[in-house]
């Protein structure tokens, strides 16, 4: 899975969806919740063999609602559970909720011709 198949993923559920935040670069208006924006917290890159790397990414996914949305929160949890997330969550204002899930996604990078030493 790549990062553009977690964007697609989310994006599946009809909520609006921001890499990092919506006052970046894109310069999106921040919706009204339900809404989520999701980031990569680290990346690792492993030997795999002589034609690609095993790239593994720590994605954290964040969604915001106003108070406990248990039809939001529910939408999500369907579509994450296969990539076996941590999700917690907290108040983050006065009725505003925070659901965070983070989980580890694979996938392969090829290697440049010629570098055969990582």
């Amino acid at each position: 899975m790549t990062l553009k198949d977690v964007y697609s993923l989310l994006l599946s559920t009809g909520y609006p969806v921001a890499y990092r935040d919506y006052t970046g670069e894109v310069k999106k208006e921040v919706p009204k919740p339900p809404f989520m924006v999701y980031s990569v917290l680290g990346t690792d890159f492993d030997g795999g063999d002589m034609r690609k790397f095993i790239r593994e990414q720590e994605i954290n996914v964040e969604l915001y609602t106003d108070g406990k949305n248990l039809e939001a929160e529910e939408a999500v949890d369907r579509l994450l559970i296969d990539l076996d997330p941590e999700k917690y969550e907290s108040m983050v204002d006065e009725g505003f909720m925070l659901v965070r899930y983070t989980f580890t996604i694979r996938d392969y990078v090829p290697r440049k011709e010629g570098n055969l030493n990582g």
